[in-house]
């Protein structure tokens, strides 16, 4: 065998290698999207919410100069829908805790970059405003003004924004109909869109919330928005002073969806700390994929992962702090159109928020 022959077989070889070991997108990589949850903003915030007003510009900055895809849910939705493909690093900026701070600082950002944005309203704040000129505090023509902007889609809350460990669903349904009742007369519209309040949610929850008519439902797990994504468990990476350097950022805007099913607890309360925490992954996530997972718990170390074909259990060793804790699952996916990170990694990403009540 000549020289040139052997050493022709051995590329194809690595060349045949290399792409086996690559792996292989899903169909629900072509329209995925990752959305943002912005709370307060501003220097001098000292919520655990909160975003400095420097940092929000350095993302506005990289999101301007770095062909990001900002869109607006009903973009992504309907791209979804109809099979429409996006582009890598498709984002929605999603903001609460809305206020006239929020008129003076952030809205002349978003609307001298062009930036569509989804802004979730509390009705409650709206209809008990100061009458106070220097309160930040907004009313219901502060509401109008965003509204009347191309750039703006407005969803709600319940007219009370509280912890829903134990609400009742009729009192749940009643809250949010008086929240629509409002919207309706004050502003003539319909809202489309709703955010659970603190990202809480129970089984009872959702089952009102699918009666209401939203066309989606906003938590505060981190994740990745694809076609397989229920409508009622939007997920969205909180932006917090902790949380918002550029290169998580760049990181989290790249990130692939991770669709699962069979989720146990379908609930962000459990009585159970640590909580049992079980899942079944797509049969599009190939087995290679799986076996490369990683799944990480706020301050503790040593999660294990037990799979059996695609069902996974998530063994948390010890009690999370404070009452709360969050859990993400991720897998690498080698890339090789640069839409990656200096690895050329993109990253599956699949979260859960837990509340455990006294």
């Amino acid at each position: 065998m000549s020289r040139n022959l052997i050493i022709s077989l051995l590329l194809g070889i690595l060349i045949f290698s290399s792409k086996a070991a690559l792996s292989a997108p899903i169909s629900e990589d072509l329209n995925s999207a990752v959305a943002y949850a912005y709370f307060q903003i501003g220097e001098d915030d000292a919520d655990d919410q909160s975003l400095s007003l420097g940092a929000f510009l350095g993302q506005i900055k990289e999101i301007t100069e770095n062909h990001y895809n900002v869109a607006s849910i009903t973009q992504v939705l309907d791209a979804q829908k109809s099979g429409k493909t996006l582009p890598p690093r498709t984002i929605i900026l999603t903001f609460e805790k809305f206020d006239r701070g929020f008129l003076r600082d952030v809205w002349p950002i978003l609307e001298e970059n062009n930036l569509p944005f989804l802004l979730f309203l509390n009705a409650a704040k709206l209809d008990t405003a100061s009458s106070d000129e220097d309160s930040l505090d907004p009313n219901w023509d502060d509401a109008r003004t965003l509204e009347n902007s191309p750039l703006s889609e407005i969803g709600i809350t319940p007219y009370s924004y509280t912890h829903s460990a134990n609400i009742d669903n009729s009192d749940i349904e009643m809250d949010i109909n008086r929240a629509k009742t409002l919207f309706r007369e004050k502003m003539e519209i319909e809202p489309l869109y709703f955010s659970y309040p603190f990202g809480e949610f129970t089984p009872d929850y959702l089952d009102v919330i699918s009666k209401q008519g939203f066309m989606a439902a906003f938590t505060q797990a981190s994740g990745v928005i694809g076609l397989s994504t229920p409508r009622n468990l939007i997920p969205r990476f909180t932006m917090t002073d902790s949380f918002s350097d550029i290169e998580r950022f760049r990181m989290t805007s790249s990130a692939l969806p991770f669709p699962v099913t069979g989720i146990t607890p379908m609930s962000v309360f459990s009585k159970a700390n640590p909580p049992s925490l079980g899942f079944t992954a797509s049969n599009d996530i190939p087995d290679q994929d799986i076996k490369k997972m990683n799944c990480f718990a706020s301050g503790i170390s040593d999660v294990s992962i037990h799979s059996t074909e695609h069902r996974i259990q998530i063994e948390i060793p010890t009690a999370f702090d404070d009452g709360k804790g969050r859990v993400n699952c991720t897998i690498p996916v080698s890339v090789t159109d640069g839409s990656g990170d200096d690895d050329n990694l993109r990253w599956r990403w699949l979260g859960f928020q837990f509340s455990f009540p006294e």
